[in-house]
Order: C-alpha cells, then structure tokens, then sequence
C-alpha cells in the first residue's frame, strides 16, 4: 500500500497543538531494508553494515543511540538454549554458531594494516585473564583474508575454559574497521558462517541488484582460515568442568559489608510490575554452578528476565535496560573486539566508600552507553542486556568484587565454612551477607530466587496510555488506520502500512509527568499486525527528542524498552511515525499502549 503523497494532518482520537504539529514535521526516521523470502535483511545503523540473513538464523541489533554495541546472529534460538541444559556450559554444542559485529573507528590517517597489527598486539599483550573462568587465552598470529570484498586479517583466541573463536578484521572504508567474531572456530562452523558474511555490506539500502547470498549456502574453506583453525590444539579445545554446584550456603555476589564499610547496592534493573529476575540457576547460560570455580569471579551472578513472580514464564532478556549498582567512577568500557576475557561488551565502575574501593562488573552486553571516567549514578543506564563473547544466550553476568592491596577480589560468604576459592589467604571470610535492594526492600540473594528492581517499588509512579486512550492521539490519513480487536492492552490495537522516508500517519502519546527525575519509557507490542523491522520512535524529555528504532517484528505481546531517561515536570510525550526506511507498503507498523515508570 504505497503512499504517493503526504496528506493534510487529521487527528482520528484526539486535539494536539500546532506547535506539536510542527515538531512532528522536523523529526527525521532511521532507515532499514527489508529482503522477502526465507531470507531476510538485516540492517545495523551503529556499525554500519547491512546483511542478508539466511532463513534457521537470528540477529540482534543493538541500539543505535548507544556508544557502541554488536550485532549477534546465531543459527539457534538464543532465547530457547539459554533455558535449557544445553545452554549450562561455557562451551558451544556441535552444529552452534554465533558471529559478533562490530565497527571500529581507527586514528585519523592510520591505515587499515597498521591498524590491524596494533589491534593484533592489543590483543596478544592480554595473554592472562585474572579475573574469569576463561584462564590464559592464546592469540594466534594472524593470516590476510578477503570477505565480502573486502580485505582483512584473521586471527584465532582459544583457552581451556573457552569455544575457540575466530576474529576477522576488515577494512570497512573511510577509516572504519568492521570486526566479525565466530565461535566456535571449527570448520563445520566457519564453512556457514563465512557464507553468511559474505553478504556483507556496508550500503544500509541496498538495492534488490545487489550480489546476496542465497539461503543455506555454505562455502569451501579458505586455506588460510583451515591453517589458522589448525593452530588451535586438542588441549585447548578442551573445556574444563566446572563445579557442578555453589557449596550449601554460599551466597553469590552482593557481599558489600566488610570491615565496617557499607556500600548500599541496588539490583541492577528497573522496577516493572509483571516481570521478574532470577538469579543464576538453570535460567542462566552458566548458572552459578559454574561461576564458583576457583577463579576471581566466583561469586559473579547470572541473570534473567521472566513473566512471572516464580519465573518460570520467559520474558526475553535482550535489549532490557542494565542499571548501575551504585554511583561511581567507570573505570573500564571493553568493546567486543577488543575483549579477551569472555565478557564480551562489558562495563566496570569503581565505588568507592572512604579509604576501600568496591567494583561492580557488568558482562555479555548487547550496548553500552557510558565511557571511561564518566562519573555515574546509582540506578543509572549504562547499557543493555545481550549475549556478547563466551555466552550463547541473553543474559546479564554481573559480578561485585572489593580492592585488597590493589587487587580487586570476589567476596566470599559460606555460613562460617571455609571459601573454596583461591583468594581464601587475602578475603577469607565474610561476616555476614549483604543485600541488594529491590522492590520488596533490602532482600538476601539467593541461587534461584526471583527479584523486580528498586526503582520505585510496589508504589513507583507507572503511567501507562493505551491507543484507545483520550491522550492518545492518531494523526494522518484516516483510510490509511486500521483498528484490530483481539490484540494488544485492552484487547485493542491500531496499525498502518509503513512508509519509505516521508511520514505521512504517525502517534502522540501524552505522559503526565509529576515530578522531574529518571524514568524509563517502554511500548506494547502486541503479537500481530507489527511486522517492521525499524519502527521509528522518539521520547521528548521537556527540552529535547530522543530516537529509538524497534524491531517490532521479534517481540510477542512484550514491552519494550526504549530508554531510561531524566524528563522534567510536565506533558511529555511518545512519537511514533510510519516512515520506517524498509519499501512502503511492505511492513506493518503496530501501535498500543506507552507507559513512563520509575
């Protein structure tokens, strides 16, 4: 259904200014392709790459606003195998795969082969992980490599407690590197997944002339790459089990009390009233079994995200804002390519309380949205849940350690038994467990438990518009709306047929804000009629628009988070358009319920 022209604005439900009229016009949507078929096209406007993706794959985008992220395509549903016993190693099953993108801006004037060497090196100087499962990764040297046209060098990581990975640095153009990332690095695996990069492109509107990939097709190995995968030894290819379970009585992770400094830490997601986090347990792709294996991480906890006060009801992890702990200083932002230590993209923040220094640790993230020395708050977003390096499935690895003598360790309590960790001689013992606070108050973590965040409680404000709301208002061509019953809150919804570029029909939702402060705006998707894959929204804080793209084709009756933002006092308002960059009249764009909580 292709609109030719933009017709007069004409609000359906109800009377919006012209001064809200004009703000509409000067927004201006993302841009996405969508290729029909069993393949489909995958567009990521942060690293600036396009992608046709054969059908039996799945991808993930992360937010485009962020300061960096990785797209994630597995040839499995990560949603399905990180809650099944399939997903309770740190290691991949025969026949998964999972490629990480993500783009590099490299120093004016610098080459692309200098570049390369000087990331190679980065790389190979961090030869020793003290602080994670993964023990000692080897770097390989890296060989030249062609993909999708473009040149490039690969170069393999393996250790004993990791899948071996295979990095592909490519010169993307105009001083940018796009990295690829695949584990496992066997050559089952990488025949597929060099198949599928090969429909690389860094045009985000390619035109249906374009060379793309045909669904299932797998191509011979490169020499290079088979030299490269023979580098990697039996032995570190071999995993080492961990400990099938947390001795009787620990307790994972929060132990902030110690020698009479108190840090008060918040769980590290916003309060929602319908959904829960369990911590660890088979709800995790490793499960604190896991996590308690010797090593400095052992109290580190997994996280998911469910429906349900028992959480057994899956809610879907990706793309849920990650909250920071506490207030303090980012001490360290990894980006995917240039990690060696299994977390992927993580984040790091010291906190200090007088004279002793905590760290709270946040792993496998899909985006991040601080920097190096940035001063945060507590509750604060510093980025999104993902599956990013050692991990096959959505979840968020965080880990609490405390600085003794310059080195930060994991914190142990065992109800009075000895820590069977190896930092017994510096951090024996704690006495006592420390909470987190979450919706019910300060709570005890416990392996299993479920929890809803602090942010403002059982009582928290939570405003939430419907469609059919009469601060809800539809404006556009009233032929071109379509009301459904059946779906969505309130068993009603409404759609569009989207559009390329010019907008044409497009939503306000008024929000009554009552006092200024960190709220976070979610929409309703409901489970039918919204099939784009760039549904185009903006969030207006009382001085400035905030954009964010969802792809409303992957969510299922979900609320979705655009953001966590600092709104003023007053009417705010949602924006949604039917531009969407994908082919007009191809895609459905869904609108229900908004709602602001804190």
């Amino acid at each position: 259904m292709p609109h030719t022209a933009p017709p007069a604005d004409r609000p359906l439900l109800c009377i919006r200014t012209a001064a809200v009229l004009v703000l509409a016009l000067l927004l201006v949507p993302g841009s996405a392709v969508f290729a029909g078929g069993g393949d489909r096209m995958v567009v990521d406007p942060l690293n600036g790459f396009s992608l046709l993706l054969p059908e039996g794959w799945t991808a993930t985008t992360p937010d485009p606003s962020a300061l960096g992220g990785s797209t994630t395509l597995s040839n499995y549903n990560p949603r399905t195998l990180e809650r099944s016993s399939l997903g309770q190693e740190n290691v991949f099953k025969p026949g998964l795969i999972k490629i990480g993108l993500s783009r590099s801006t490299r120093p004016e004037h610098e080459t692309f082969g200098t570049w390369a060497a000087e990331h190679l090196s980065a790389l190979q100087a961090k030869s020793r992980i003290p602080d994670y499962e993964s023990g000692e990764v080897m770097v390989s040297d890296a060989r030249p490599v062609r993909i999708a046209g473009r040149a490039g060098s690969a170069f393999t990581l393996s250790g004993p407690n990791i899948s071996p990975i295979l990095q592909i640095d490519l010169d993307w153009g105009a001083g940018q590197s796009l990295t690829a990332r695949v584990t496992p690095a066997t050559s089952a695996a990488l025949a597929q997944a060099l198949a599928v990069l090969e429909g690389l492109r860094a045009d985000l509107e390619p035109t249906a002339s374009a060379p793309l990939l045909a669904r299932s097709k797998v191509i011979a190995l490169d020499p290079v790459v088979t030299e490269l995968v023979g580098t990697i030894s039996h032995t570190q290819q071999k995993v080492t089990a961990a400990v099938a379970s947390c001795p009787a009585g620990t307790f994972p992770g929060t132990e902030a009390a110690y020698g009479g400094n108190e840090l008060t830490l918040n769980l590290p997601f916003q309060y929602e009233a319908s959904y829960y986090w369990e911590a660890g347990e088979i709800g995790s792709y490793y499960g604190n079994g896991a996590h308690c294996n010797g090593n400095n991480d052992y109290y580190a906890v997994d996280w998911n995200r469910y429906s349900n006060a028992s959480c057994t009801s899956d809610a879907g992890d990706y793309g849920q804002p990650v909250l920071a702990m506490a207030a303090g200083d980012v001490s360290n932002v990894v980006a995917e390519a240039d990690d060696t230590t299994g977390y992927g993209n993580h984040v790091e923040i010291i906190h200090t309380v007088g004279s002793t220094r905590y760290r709270t640790r946040y792993g496998h993230l899909s985006s991040y949205n601080v920097y190096e020395t940035q001063t945060v708050a507590q509750s604060q977003q510093i980025g999104a849940v993902g599956s990013t390096g050692n991990s096959s499935g959505d979840h968020l690895h965080a880990s609490f350690q405390k600085d003794v003598n310059g080195t930060f360790y994991s914190h142990c309590y065992n109800n009075g038994n000895a820590c069977p960790n190896t930092e017994a001689a510096a951090w024996p013992q704690s006495p006592q467990p420390s909470p987190l606070q979450t919706a019910a108050g300060a709570s005890y973590i416990v392996d299993g438990g479920c929890y809803q965040g602090p942010n403002g409680g059982g009582g928290g404000f939570n405003e939430t518009v419907d469609d059919s709301d009469p601060a809800c208002g539809l404006y556009g061509n009233a032929a071109w709306w379509h009301a459904v019953s059946g779906y969505g809150i309130n068993n009603q919804m409404h759609y569009t047929y989207n559009n390329q570029s010019g907008v044409d029909n497009y939503v306000y939702w008024n929000l009554s804000i009552p006092s200024s402060g960190n709220y976070t705006f979610q929409v309703f998707i409901p489970r039918n009629y919204a099939t784009t894959t760039s549904a185009q929204y903006a969030v207006y804080d009382g001085s400035s628009w905030h954009w964010y793209s969802v792809n409303q084709s992957i969510y299922y009756d979900d609320w979705v988070t655009l953001g966590t933002l600092y709104v003023t006092a007053g009417t705010r308002f949602v924006y949604l358009q039917d531009a969407t960059g994908e082919a007009a009249g191809t895609r459905l764009v869904g609108v229900d319920a908004v709602r602001a909580i804190q």
